[in-house]
């Protein structure tokens, strides 16, 4: 999930989530805590700025937008789904998942050589979030955006090749460079903001 958030100053700001009711419950929730922090800030004579949820962007494995993925929320579809391809490992024990099978491939080479597939779905919903909010390219660059976004780790994919060549005697030589910016954990925020030409 993207969310982009504005306050007086119009600053921009991005995270992964959960499904959409687990969103609004926990939306009111934070509505709650904000409050409660901004009476006792005012009590200690500072502020509390509010923050307006402004864009929302999805890919997840019931829909690569919010409408798709609230109808399927609704008429109670899962996504859940038999991965064949789990057999290979033969200790693992389940081959049930949930594959999010959002297309991204359709951007350049040059958008695309520093990312994996987790800042790659990031940037699918990074979009819809950014032309939900009606934000322009030159109020991204302006100095005045912020981005902040959050990633457990970075692709699986581009991890697993590391450890592979690990394992292979003077195969860091066939290592790309651009490797470590598609598996850092922070490899959201990183391609995100260059992408988007937010400093």
């Amino acid at each position: 999930f993207a969310f982009l958030g504005a306050s007086g100053r119009r600053c921009a700001a991005s995270g992964r989530g959960g499904a959409t009711n687990d969103l609004a419950r926990g939306g009111r929730r934070a509505l709650v805590r904000l409050e409660r922090a901004r009476r006792a800030s005012r009590r200690r004579g500072s502020f509390v700025r509010r923050v307006a949820i402004t864009g929302i962007g999805v890919a997840t494995p019931i829909g690569d937008d919010l409408a798709t993925a609230s109808e399927a929320l609704r008429e109670g579809r899962h996504g859940i789904a038999r991965c064949d391809a789990w057999a290979a490992h033969p200790e693992m024990l389940t081959r049930l998942g949930a594959p999010v099978h959002t297309d991204v491939t359709r951007w350049s080479r040059k958008v695309t050589r520093t990312m994996g597939r987790v800042a790659l779905l990031a940037l699918h919903a990074t979009e819809q979030a950014l032309a939900q909010a009606g934000l322009r390219e030159d109020e991204l660059t302006s100095g005045r955006a912020g981005l902040a976004y959050g990633s457990t780790h970075g692709s699986t994919a581009a991890w697993e090749k590391l450890a592979l060549t690990l394992e292979t005697p003077n195969a860091l030589l066939g290592l790309g460079s651009n490797a470590y910016l598609k598996f850092s954990t922070h490899t959201c925020a990183a391609n995100l903001a260059v992408n988007l030409g937010i400093s």
